[in-house]
């Protein structure tokens, strides 16, 4: 598990640190969660269930374009 996820609680978006919240919206928590190809980990499945698909999407777009620069 990453050590963001230890120290923050993703679940809760007001409790997660404002220099996480940039844009493009969830980019950073993006980069985090991205492996070398671009797949979310395991452990950003329950953060990601409490998005709209909307945000979901731009969650794995983020991901992708980090590891493609």
């Amino acid at each position: 598990m990453h050590a963001l996820f230890r120290e923050f609680d993703w679940r809760n978006p007001a409790r997660i640190p404002a220099i996480y919240h940039v844009q493009p919206p969830h980019s950073v928590l993006a980069i985090l969660l991205a492996d070398e190809d671009g797949n979310v980990r395991a452990e950003a499945e329950t953060y990601l269930s409490t998005l709209s698909s909307h945000e979901r999407l731009e969650v794995l777009m983020a991901a992708s374009s980090a590891k493609a620069e």
